[in-house]
Order: C-alpha cells, then sequence, then structure tokens
C-alpha cells in the first residue's frame, strides 16, 4: 500500500471518526433531527409521520456509509485508481480548454470561477428543495437571488457604456448593444416583479384586479399565470439548455464576433444542465435562484471583455 499525504490521512480519520460518533450517538442524533423536523420543516401538526421517520433514519445511515465508503477509498487509493481509468477514456486537456478558458477575456480566471461557484450555487438550491420543499420560502437565500437580478442589470448597463469604446464592427456592435438594452430590460422587471413592485419591501395590501385575481393577491403580473408554471418552467429550462448545448458544441463554422460575446461560456454549462432537471418540478423559487446566478456571471463575462478590449482614451 503506498504512502498517504497528510491530507488524505486526515481525511481517513475524520471520515472514520464522523461515522463511529454517528454510530454511537445514532438514537441522540435521530432525535435531534427528529426535532428539527418538526420545528423548522412542514409536518402533520408538528407529528413526524413513519415515512418522514424513515428518511431521518436514512440520512444518518446514509452519512455512516458515506464516512466509512470514502475512508475506504482513499485507503487503497481507489480514487486514484478511478481517476487514471478516467484520464485513459476522457481528454482532460481538451474538456479543461472547452470549460476553463475562454479566448475573449484571455487568462481571467473567471471561468473557473464561474463553472465552480455557479456549480455549487445549483446544487445546494437543488438540495434546498429537496429537503425543505416550500417551507423556506421567502429566506435570506430567496432575497439574495432577487437582489441578483438588480446586480446584473447594473453590470448590463456599465457594460452598455463600455461597449461604445471597443473595437468593435459597427455592425456586430449594434446587435450587441440591441441585446444588453434588452436583457436590462428584462431584468429589471424581473427584479421588480419578484418584490412585487415593492410589496413586499413596504408591506402594502393588494387591491382591485390583483386582490381578486392574482393567485398570491400579490401586486406583480407573473402570479397571474401560476397554473401555467407546470409547462413554462420544462419548457423554458430544457428549451435554453438544448440552444445553448447546439450553439456551444454543434455549431459549424466561426461564430460571428456579435454571437461570441452574448452567448455564454461554457463554464455555464453545468448550472445549465442542473436548472433544465429543476425545471420539470414546475418549482418558479428554485429555478428563479438558479437562474439569478446563472445570469450573474454571464453578464459579469460580457463586462470584463468589453472593459479589457475599450480604447485607453475616449473614441473621437
Amino acid at each position: 500500500m503506498s504512502k498517504h499525504s497528510l491530507l488524505e490521512r486526515f481525511i481517513i480519520l475524520f471520515s472514520f471518526a464522523v461515522s463511529l460518533i454517528i454510530i454511537f450517538n445514532y438514537s441522540i442524533l435521530l432525535g435531534y433531527l427528529v426535532s428539527f423536523t418538526e420545528n423548522y420543516v412542514s409536518t402533520d401538526d408538528g407529528i413526524v409521520k413513519p415515512n418522514k421517520l424513515f428518511i431521518l433514519k436514512f440520512i444518518l445511515i446514509f452519512f455512516i456509509g458515506f464516512g466509512f465508503l470514502i475512508s475506504s477509498i482513499i485507503l487503497f487509493n481507489l480514487h486514484k485508481k478511478a481517476f487514471n481509468l478516467i484520464q485513459s477514456i476522457l481528454n482532460f486537456d481538451k474538456l479543461k480548454v472547452t470549460f476553463l478558458s475562454d479566448p475573449l477575456i484571455g487568462k481571467s480566471k473567471l471561468p473557473k470561477y464561474t463553472l465552480v461557484l455557479t456549480t455549487i450555487a445549483g446544487i445546494s438550491l437543488q438540495l434546498k428543495y429537496i429537503l425543505f420543499k416550500d417551507t423556506l420560502e421567502e429566506t435570506f437565500a430567496e432575497y439574495v437571488c432577487t437582489l441578483l437580478f438588480l446586480v446584473s442589470t447594473i453590470i448590463l448597463i456599465m457594460s452598455i457604456k463600455k461597449l461604445k469604446y471597443n473595437l468593435i464592427d459597427r455592425k456586430d456592435k449594434r446587435i450587441i448593444k440591441l441585446w444588453l438594452l434588452f436583457c436590462s430590460i428584462s431584468l429589471l422587471f424581473i427584479f421588480f416583479e419578484e418584490i412585487s413592485w415593492g410589496q413586499h419591501l413596504f408591506h402594502w395590501e393588494a387591491t382591485g384586479i390583483f386582490k381578486e385575481n392574482n393567485f398570491q393577491h400579490e401586486t406583480n403580473l407573473h402570479n397571474f399565470i401560476n397554473p401555467f408554471f407546470r409547462f413554462i418552467y420544462p419548457i423554458s429550462g430544457m428549451g435554453l439548455f438544448t440552444i445553448l448545448y447546439l450553439l456551444w458544441f454543434f455549431y459549424n463554422g466561426t461564430k460571428p464576433t456579435w454571437l461570441q460575446i452574448v452567448l455564454p461560456h461554457t463554464s455555464l454549462f453545468p448550472i445549465t444542465f442542473i436548472m433544465a432537471c429543476a425545471s420539470f418540478m414546475g418549482h418558479s423559487e428554485t429555478f428563479e435562484e438558479m437562474l439569478s446566478f446563472f445570469i450573474l456571471f454571464y453578464c459579469l463575462r460580457i463586462y470584463v471583455y468589453l472593459n479589457k478590449n475599450k480604447y485607453l482614451n475616449n473614441p473621437v
């Protein structure tokens, strides 16, 4: 057996220790989970029914097995053997170029940060929905994601200002400007819709048609069509993924300049895929929260490119 690094030894001992702690304190930890579920997760009259109790027990057993599995994998170097096998099948250099490099912005680390942060955000938001369903709505995470739409709008407005100082063909520049204007207006509209045009901030009562026909009695438009969300979100999620997938990997020839700039980078592929899968739940909040991260990093790339390639001085 080969020697293990200090980090690998720590992971082995930590995983093994956590598994043993759960085993020896199984009843106590299960009691904490039941109490947490009764207080913070939707239950029937504050009581954890047998089906949910089974899920809680499964969670503890999962962590026990996961700890022993991680310990065994590192102890017997199975992770290195698996990596070598995957490396013999996949071309890692090509994958690195595809997902972690961006010719438009040079050696910037933005693609790497985009890939890591948006993937973590997508997985975390999906797990949040799986574990808590609708019981954590109007949470801090939802407010932050709503704010990201406003931040993205500001980034796009700044990008439009940078655009006129770029050495881009006039025709391409016009297309890009129109697209950025459309996106900024759309994102600003989404932001105001998400805060119900101020109702969430100032807590006024909806009146008239909004009180009578709005499914959540809020001063916004999108809640008039709540029953259609189960169709709208799958169409939007799968539509976005399909279009981007085809443009990323099946576009013939050289992309025009305007398309290279406005097309999302392939580092957004994982969260686009997660969004497509999540959209089939028809759950608006989870999809919109993922979309806010997607859009933020999409806008950041455009701004970084336009800022990097602007004139040193204002054009004459």
